[in-house]
């Protein structure tokens, strides 16, 4: 078949192959589309993800709050103790216990963390002055709020441990701290970040402490403990980063 004037051999131009050069310029402009299109997705993504970072949670009410984060809730303690040749006492303390939240490997339907600062002061018309701080010579099992259920963040189970010393007046110049690792319990919360009315009682008692200074001698027992959490002091939940 011979060629026309214009070069064309007759055959539709449809069936041309299309040049390696245009090819190459239309996946190019394709890529480019493509890029811009998930830098943007990932631009806004990014804006969400600060933003709930910021707040050091998803939101007030919500079970989770991300890594890196201080949870503060004021809170009372009452203590049942036994003092061998004393008898049984009640205790009252108050303070604002805190803890850091860290990372997980679950899942965002739930909250991890270890123990921060806490300092509980009372008084007992026998045992004098009292007062209760985290102890921090040992590693602790991580803490939880867990929610029960995937479809809602409530009912949730809350399950904290630490270790504590302690002081009380009726035994000046010693201190004391928990021989066992201290885990308190509440299985049906409602509420977190903040916490409202949040109880929470001893699981493994009794709790037998001796004096840091002649360890593995038990002093008193610790029979009953709960602790009652209310957001910062009654005025809700106070999330801060860690510094």
């Amino acid at each position: 078949m011979g060629l026309s004037a214009d070069g064309d051999d007759g055959r539709d131009s449809i069936n041309h192959p299309i040049p390696f050069t245009l090819l190459r310029e239309n996946l190019m402009t394709l890529s480019r589309t493509i890029f811009r299109a998930l830098t943007l997705a990932f631009a806004m993504g990014a804006v969400v993800v600060s933003g709930a970072f910021a707040q050091g949670g998803l939101g007030t009410g919500s079970i989770f709050i991300f890594p890196g984060n201080n949870l503060a809730c004021g809170g009372s303690l009452v203590n049942t103790i036994e003092i061998p040749g004393l008898g049984v006492f009640t205790t009252v303390t108050s303070g604002t216990p805190t803890f850091q939240t860290i990372g997980n490997t679950y899942s965002p339907n739930g909250t991890f963390m270890t123990p921060g600062n806490f300092l509980g002061l009372g008084s007992n018309p026998v045992l004098g002055a009292v007062t209760w701080m985290y102890d921090f010579s040992r590693p602790t099992t991580t803490s939880s709020v867990i929610a029960n259920q995937l479809a809602s963040d409530f009912p949730a189970t809350g399950d904290l441990y630490f270790y504590i010393t302690g002081t009380l007046g009726a035994f000046p110049g010693q201190t004391f701290r928990s021989q066992q690792e201290i885990h308190i319990r509440q299985a049906f919360l409602t509420s977190f970040n903040p916490a409202s009315n949040m109880t929470v009682s001893l699981v493994n008692g009794p709790i037998f402490f001796e004096d840091v200074n002649a360890p593995g001698i038990p002093v008193f027992t610790l029979l009953g403990l709960d602790v009652t959490l209310n957001g910062n002091g009654g005025g809700g939940g106070d999330v801060t980063p860690l510094e």
